[in-house]
């Protein structure tokens, strides 16, 4: 029999054609196949030469099968070898080799997402996992585009099969090892080249996300591991490459928003920098002409009326000055090195910070030195953001928090710690001891947030000591005395809390599947009011965010309880619009395809409750982010007496 009538003949009664078969086989033989002399290896080296022959062969028509089972519609259906091998199909062989050869893809990594998702080493497993078959497509048809397509939408397909909070524990895998591999990079030298080519391959791999329901819900996990990355290590050219090579994969656009807010807070920043310098000319004047004053009136004749007459011209210029530049020239006369502060302006629209930041008052928990600063930012800030054209609308403010980091230099070591450790350690600096629920009581902290920063601050290499007493909750904090515990008094110290943003997928997953759960109501609810007409998909989009936005349904109890899951935006309606196409619910007109309309009952169950995390118990811990970054123009100011103290250096 020739070679295409062979590969065109009709399934057996398992449903498996011969070709999807040998490469089915092929694909399972792969390790077996490294010794030479094994059977495998023989096998696969002729599914190869056989595989070389078919992708040259010209077009092959067979006639139809009388009586062949038409191919069922819809994405959920099952890849069976049949339905991909059919008999009598008009197209080339090449085009029937691209079917079986995306149908073994699929069910290659279907098996291992079944088996491997739960573990540690996902996301490296995956990878190679994904080498492997491109290695194979190149081994088997060599560098042809319709099979490197096949094998994307193969892998893409196994994607679409899991359910929502197993894609939404893959997506926040990817996520975290991205975060990894970016920090490991700062390490420089061999290492940090290891790690950026692990970083090439994942970022390879995350390609597949584009265009995808899973894409969504990585967007969501990237941009919190990628706030506490930029916050607490600072912004470097890999986030801006990273972005570059998959920025496809956020629908939202977050990651790329996130990155342009740094960039205009560095331009604000600059300008400033200015300001104070125009501010602290215009103080330096205003002196000047106040000395002048006084030096006339007392040269004159008559001291009696013109010492008078310097006291009102003294007094009046002392007028001039409002409580608000009082407050902003509170550290003019500070006598000691002033620290360089960064002040980075984080817009809530794109940055995940509103459910983990605390207001900070800089008048109770900051020194003045530092509290001029910020009163003197807020007012350039305000000045800057007030438009004559824009005086009707709401004008927008600063709301400082307690998200920064700094650097506190403590005898010879410099600390590096955060905005919360800062406030900490200076707050000792006129104490001998205090109390932590003293501490809680003066920042308005929670608990878990304190505890944290003093943890760090009463290890091996903090400064501090936690002595715990029975009458005071929480214990005292003390300056470690050196000669009970001696440690190296020189060098940089790292005391700022890792991140805790892990393994969050139990909460936040649940959230995302009720909100998708809730949006799929919604379309299929306005869907089913327009009956066979349909709608435009612009015009579905708008009614379904004014629903979710006003009601009736869903009620703003369900909405509200989302937490972070509330927020809803056009791109989250077209990803459950794309959900309920791939599962068969809606469907598109054939004359006009941007007409949707309903098309089959459908039930939406509600989102497990389960843990995807058996061992976890309690919520997930918070999040935690650094943003003030403070720096020293000088030689910090130094005690006078040998008791040591901290001082803010950066």
């Amino acid at each position: 029999m020739p070679c295409c009538g062979f590969f065109s003949l009709p399934p057996d009664e398992d449903g498996v054609s011969p070709l999807g078969w040998l490469l089915d086989q092929y694909l399972q033989s792969r390790e077996a196949a490294h010794n030479p002399q094994s059977r495998a290896a023989a096998f696969s080296s002729r599914v190869r030469r056989l595989t070389h022959l078919l992708v040259h062969v010209e077009p092959c028509e067979v006639p139809a099968a009388a009586g062949a089972a038409p191919r069922p519609n819809g994405r959920n259906r099952s890849h069976d070898w049949g339905s991909l091998a059919t008999p009598g199909l008009p197209s080339s062989i090449v085009k029937n080799l691209t079917r079986c050869w995306q149908a073994a893809v699929e069910e290659q990594v279907n098996s291992f997402l079944t088996s491997r998702w739960r573990d540690d080493d996902f996301v490296p497993r995956y990878c190679e996992q994904f080498n492997n078959l491109q290695k194979s497509s190149s081994e088997l048809f060599g560098p042809r585009a319709a099979f490197l397509l096949a094998l994307q939408n193969g892998c893409a397909g196994a994607l679409l099969k899991l359910p929502f909070l197993k894609a939404a524990h893959v997506s926040e895998q990817f996520a975290r090892h991205i975060d990894q591999r970016i920090q490991g990079s700062r390490i420089g030298g061999a290492r940090g080249m290891e790690m950026l080519a692990h970083l090439q391959r994942c970022l390879e791999t995350v390609l597949i996300f584009s265009g995808l329901e899973i894409a969504t819900t990585f967007e969501h996990y990237y941009q919190h591991y990628m706030a506490d990355r930029l916050l607490s290590l600072g912004c470097s050219w890999l986030e801006g490459a990273v972005l570059e090579q998959i920025g496809a994969c956020f629908p939202h656009r977050l990651p790329q928003q996130m990155l342009r807010t740094l960039s205009t807070s560095e331009e604000l920043q600059r300008q400033f920098h200015v300001y104070q310098l125009q501010r602290l000319d215009q103080e330096l004047l205003k002196l000047e002409d106040t000395e002048k004053k006084i030096q006339e009136a007392s040269g004159k004749e008559h001291a009696g009326a013109h010492e008078e007459e310097a006291e009102e011209a003294g007094a009046a210029a002392a007028a001039e000055v409002t409580e608000e530049e009082e407050e902003e020239n509170e550290d003019l006369y500070y006598e000691g090195a002033m620290p360089e502060v960064s002040v980075l302006v984080l817009s809530p629209r794109c940055w995940p910070t509103a459910s983990i930041c605390h207001t900070l008052n800089p008048r109770t928990c900051l020194p003045s030195y530092l509290r001029g600063t910020l009163n003197r930012y807020s007012n350039f800030y305000n000045k800057s953001q007030s438009y004559p054209v824009l005086e009707q609308g709401p004008q927008r403010r600063l709301q400082w928090t307690w998200l920064g980091r700094a650097e506190v230099l403590f005898g010879d070591q410099t600390l590096h710690v955060s905005t919360v450790q800062m406030w900490l350690l200076l707050y000792l600096n006129n104490l001998k001891a205090v109390s932590v629920e003293n501490l809680r009581a003066l920042s308005g902290l929670p608990a878990d947030t304190l505890n944290q920063a003093v943890g760090l601050l009463t290890s091996s290499r903090g400064p501090l000591d936690l002595h715990e007493q029975k009458d005071v909750p929480g214990g005292v904090l003390k300056i470690r005395d050196d000669s009970e515990e001696p440690r190296p008094r020189r060098g940089n110290v790292w005391l700022i809390p890792p991140q805790t943003y892990l393994k969050a997928e139990d909460e936040e997953g649940r959230n995302l599947e009720k909100r998708r759960n809730l949006l799929n109501c919604l379309i299929v609810r306005i869907l089913k009011a327009h009956g066979d007409e349909g709608l435009h998909i612009g015009q579905l989009v708008y009614l379904v965010l004014e629903a979710w936005q006003k009601g009736p349904c869903p009620p703003r109890a369900l909405v509200s309880g989302l937490g972070r899951g509330s927020a809803c935006s056009s791109t989250d309606v077209l990803s459950c619009i794309l959900h309920l196409l791939g599962k068969g619910t809606v469907r598109r007109r054939d004359d006009r395809p941007q007409v949707l309309s309903y098309a089959v009952p459908v039930t939406l169950m509600e989102p497990h409750t389960e843990s995807l995390n058996p061992g976890s118990s309690g919520p997930n811990p918070p999040l935690t982010f650094h943003t003030l970054q403070i720096r020293s123009r000088g030689v910090p100011y130094a005690s006078c007496t040998v008791t040591q103290s901290f001082s803010t250096f950066r």
